[in-house]
């Protein structure tokens, strides 16, 4: 099947991939999304990875806000309770647990999904009290899992997920290291077809030199995670570059994409973002985004006029100056990122993988290239992008951060 795991948000998504995108196999889809989208016909495109959204406990455990929608839909779950309460979770009753699973589970399985999430509490901390508290939960959650699948008769595929909700765990293996041996456990338990992994705390697409050395843990613990299950299928992201990283290298096997806009996971049950001051739009040939200013319109005007030719950068630069003024709106902006990331995929998609992590550092090299020269040859006022770009004024320098990795 295609390997790109889109994350399907809303009606918008959905349009977006149908548009944008190719064909996937699947599509992750929330519970609380998923009758709307089922009306949207999303099955008929593809095959449902449905998930219930149990991570959003870890809001209501850390005493965070939670969507009034979310808390709605949890309140459905027979002894829905349990995973909000701390002394449950330190001795938590096998037979709510079950009570609990099975309900939640018998909710996904009416929209014949291909794919489920085992309900599973997002990581926390690095060796505390509450991590392992919630090792405990999520191995009686495992269990609970496999007994139901036993007893419905699913013959889809679990998903295992490692959601990470700090920079910490991911640090080194002192750090996941115990992560791993918990998933192992619980793997041997429910015994999923796919793992996923998300740092929710990664922001690759802002460019800061910090990022350097998360990148680099990020592909060791992958390439950790790809040793200790060789025959599973993992799953990574979404992130903006770090999912086409880790699967061109084949350190996963499906990167997981946003839709035009987010390029990152958040634990279910937040409140969604306010959208920012401007829309974001895709610079194409430095394979980065900016934010819509009257500043960026100048620096493309300033692009188009100093490379003057035919090649495809010149062309990009120059569809992106006679549209400007259109995607100040935040939907025709996420359209045009949507479209930019589907073509970007796709041409990676037809390299044969054996190709493929050499084709991203090409790719990557000639945007930090074409940056150089736009940043050098454009006077010093000029060169840089404007000041809302900072810390990456340097149009090359998303791709300069990511050409170290993608090898």
């Amino acid at each position: 099947m295609p390997e790109h795991i889109p994350f399907v948000n809303s009606g918008n998504d959905l349009k977006r991939l149908r548009e944008y995108y190719d064909k996937p196999g699947v599509a992750h889809v929330q519970l609380s999304n998923a009758a709307s989208l089922r009306k949207r016909q999303i099955h008929h495109l593809c095959d449902l990875w449905i998930d219930p959204e149990i991570d959003g406990y870890d809001r209501l455990l850390k005493g965070s806000d939670a969507r009034a929608d979310w808390k709605n839909q949890i309140s459905q779950f027979k002894e829905n309770e349990i995973l909000a309460n701390e002394a449950y979770l330190k001795k938590p009753a096998t037979n709510k647990v079950k009570v609990f699973i099975f309900d939640v589970l018998d909710k996904c399985h009416q929209f014949e999904p291909a794919w489920i999430t085992v309900p599973q509490l997002p990581i926390v901390g690095d060796s505390t009290k509450v991590d392992n508290t919630r090792n405990r939960i999520n191995t009686e959650l495992a269990k609970a899992s496999a007994q139901w699948r036993m007893e419905s008769g699913f013959e889809g595929s679990f998903v295992l997920p490692l959601v990470f909700t700090h920079q910490s765990q991911l640090r080194g293996k002192t750090q996941w290291g115990p992560k791993l041996r918990l998933a192992k456990k619980c793997l041997n338990v429910v015994r999923p077809d796919i793992i996923w992994a998300v740092n929710c705390d990664l922001p690759d697409w802002k460019g800061s030199d910090k990022l350097k050395e998360r990148f680099a843990s990020l592909v060791s613990f992958h390439t950790d995670l790809r040793n200790a299950f060789p025959n599973a299928k993992i799953i990574a992201g979404p992130y903006w570059a770090m999912n086409l990283v880790l699967w061109s290298r084949g350190l996963c096997d499906y990167p997981a994409i946003s839709l035009g806009h987010g390029f990152s996971y958040r634990v279910s049950g937040g409140y969604i973002p306010p959208e920012p001051p401007t829309a974001m739009v895709a610079l194409g040939p430095l394979r980065r985004q900016a934010r819509h200013t009257e500043q960026l319109r100048d620096w493309i005007n300033n692009a188009v006029k100093k490379l003057q030719g035919s090649d495809e950068a010149a062309k990009q630069f120059s569809r992106l100056q006679n549209r400007f003024n259109e995607l100040a709106r935040y939907e025709v902006a996420r359209n045009q990122v949507a479209e930019f990331y589907g073509d970007w995929l796709k041409k990676l998609s037809m390299i044969p993988p054996s190709g493929r992590s050499l084709a991203l550092f090409q790719d990557m090299t000639s945007a930090y290239v074409l940056g150089k020269q736009l940043h050098n040859e454009l006077d010093c006022r000029s060169g840089a992008l404007p000041k809302s770009e900072a810390p990456a004024r340097e149009p090359g320098k998303i791709a300069e951060l990511f050409m170290p990795y993608c090898l």
